[in-house]
């Protein structure tokens, strides 16, 4: 069974975190009573040449990745964005799974909600690839987590097992759920068929509100005032 243990992963001084998301966690919280909370910082993990090399590049986000695969690894779990609110319990089914991961779309997976048992082979291996890195500067692009964490994915269960054949869509299967977006994602700013309308949550668990998104569009924060959303 996954343990009941919220962790979160903020790089830097956790003080320093948009009061809005601040909220979610409270709200967050809330809806969990009987979890076990805990943030999590570069300081609290083993450092490694990836991680040394996303502090010193700002690429806060890569060192978070490796973070969390370093967390969930040792202690199972599940992990939250700070820019992910749950709305609603998660079902007790869920927890009987090896490994939960999100989608953004039917065909892509992402990590900003992961649960699994500790010494998961799939966090394992990603765990491993983090730790034997050893160039003198990060390409981003090559970190990326849906792409990276896919490959790792089908490596460790076998693609058929978790897509579809017929248009290589994700599946859950092999004691691994993976997400629908609308459980945990009804918001995806990069697609356009799912951007200029109005999204409904009712089925959603949670709510991811991207905000890597709103900043690099310099849009406010704290924008988000209900769980609906509108074309920003």
């Amino acid at each position: 069974m996954i343990p009941k243990k919220i962790h979160y992963v903020w790089v830097g001084d956790y003080d320093n975190i948009p009061d809005i998301e601040k909220l979610w966690r409270k709200n967050t919280e809330n809806v969990l009573p009987e979890y076990e909370f805990k943030v999590w910082t570069e300081k609290d993990v083993p450092s490694n040449t990836f991680l040394e090399q996303c502090l010193d590049q700002k690429i806060y986000w890569a060192a978070s990745d490796y973070i969390r695969t370093y967390i969930l690894n040792k202690e199972g779990g599940i992990y939250i964005d700070t820019d992910l609110e749950i709305v609603k319990p998660i079902p007790e089914d869920w927890f009987k799974s090896s490994l939960i991961l999100p989608t953004e779309t039917e065909y892509h997976i992402s990590n900003y909600f992961i649960g699994c048992n500790k010494n998961n082979s799939f966090l394992q291996s990603l765990l491993k690839m983090y730790n034997s890195y050893s160039g003198s500067e990060i390409n981003p692009d090559d970190w990326v987590p849906p792409k990276l964490w896919e490959k790792h994915l089908e490596k460790c269960y076998g693609k058929y097992n978790i897509r579809f054949a017929v248009d290589n869509s994700f599946k859950s299967g092999n004691n691994i759920r993976l997400l629908s977006f609308t459980e945990m994602c009804p918001y995806y700013p990069w697609d356009k068929s799912r951007v200029g309308q109005m999204v409904d949550v009712d089925n959603a668990i949670g709510i991811h509100y991207w905000n890597n998104y709103k900043k690099l569009n310099n849009i406010e924060l704290d924008s988000f005032g209900t769980k609906y959303f509108d074309n920003e």
